[in-house]
């Protein structure tokens, strides 16, 4: 028998960000061919992630295979009434192997899987994989900015050329960047608000959930949405107040950057419940919506310690399974 040929499959850029430090932890971990990104080739198991309609689209043709899967961060919310944690669900039913963010996920996976006869799941708690893969002593990942606005204190910094000497001489940037001072009454828009909201469940909300971030945000940079319906509507609405928001497409890093430098973080995703909580103050935290009100608090391991607990799993069950064929 051949060596298991593993596929780590995802649907966008959350999830991708999510299950990179996962593929790249099995390539530390398994000897033997893994791929990696938006489509199933043949392969002996596939690792699947999250909620995604795409997601659930792969674990139906998992099933319809006969390919096994596993499926990280199962279990997350106390109830089902979103479409998302139907999928989720629905998702965690047919695996094989299951991680969940929470100990209290797992027991929830574990009872759902028992009453539906599949006793012979593996559930496990890894904890999240969100800060895995990312030094957040360099969250640009070594890249270097074009541009940089820095915030005008005025008359409270005494030695400003000293200060500016100092912190633009460390800045990340090009060497053909600029970094320019920003003064209150010339600088047209402020960058110092981060905002992620996605389409909630509900896109007769969204309007007002939209007008009440742009009332209370003093400005700054909007991340794409996650591109379901409505995502389209929320990035025209800020292209149509441009100088005060500017809408940006960022990696991971690049968003945890802009995340971990900000004034305030305006959000509707379970962003609120994981990175924020963890990088920010309670006081920079605007959650907008209920949509998070039905997430567990998850259960943190060491960063890192995650995805390389999925991957050793995995290579277990691998392991004991493909042995047993042989």
């Amino acid at each position: 028998m051949s060596s298991p040929f593993l596929g780590v499959f995802w649907s966008g850029r959350s999830d991708e960000g999510l299950l990179q430090p996962v593929a790249d932890a099995l390539r530390a971990d398994i000897r033997g061919p893994i791929c990696e990104g938006g489509m199933i080739p043949p392969v002996s198991l596939a690792v699947l992630g999250y909620d995604r309609k795409e997601t659930l689209d792969a674990a139906t043709f998992c099933l319809a295979e006969g390919i096994p899967y596993v499926h990280v961060g199962a279990g997350d919310v106390r109830v089902s009434d979103h479409a998302d944690e139907r999928r989720r669900w629905m998702i965690t039913m047919g695996a094989s192997l299951v991680f969940t963010h929470s100990i209290s996920g797992a027991t929830r996976c574990t009872n759902l899987l028992c009453a539906c006869g599949r006793s012979e799941t593996v559930v496990r708690w890894s904890g999240p994989t969100n800060l895995d893969g990312v030094d957040l002593s360099d969250p640009m990942g070594g890249e270097k900015a074009g541009l940089c606005l820095q915030r005008d204190y005025g008359k409270k910094i005494e030695d400003w050329d000293g200060l500016m000497r100092g912190a633009i001489g460390n800045l990340p940037m090009t060497e053909d960047g600029q970094a320019l001072v920003k003064d209150g009454e010339r600088w047209p828009f402020k960058t110092d608000d981060l905002v992620l909201y996605n389409p909630p469940g509900d896109l007769s909300r969204m309007t007002e959930d939209l007008e009440r971030i742009h009332a209370i945000g003093e400005g700054g940079i909007v991340a794409t949405p996650n591109g379901d319906p409505g995502s389209e509507r929320i990035k025209e609405f800020f292209y149509e107040r441009a100088l005060t928001w500017t809408v940006q497409e960022m990696h991971r890093a690049q968003f945890l950057a802009r995340l971990i430098g900000c004034t305030r973080f305006f959000s509707n995703s379970s962003c609120v419940e994981y990175e924020a909580r963890r990088l920010l103050k309670p006081s920079q935290i605007v959650q907008i919506g209920k949509r998070n009100e039905r997430f567990d608090p998850p259960d943190w391991r060491e960063p890192g310690e995650a995805s390389r607990f999925i991957a050793e799993s995995i290579r277990k069950w691998m392991k004991g399974r493909f042995d047993a064929g042989r």
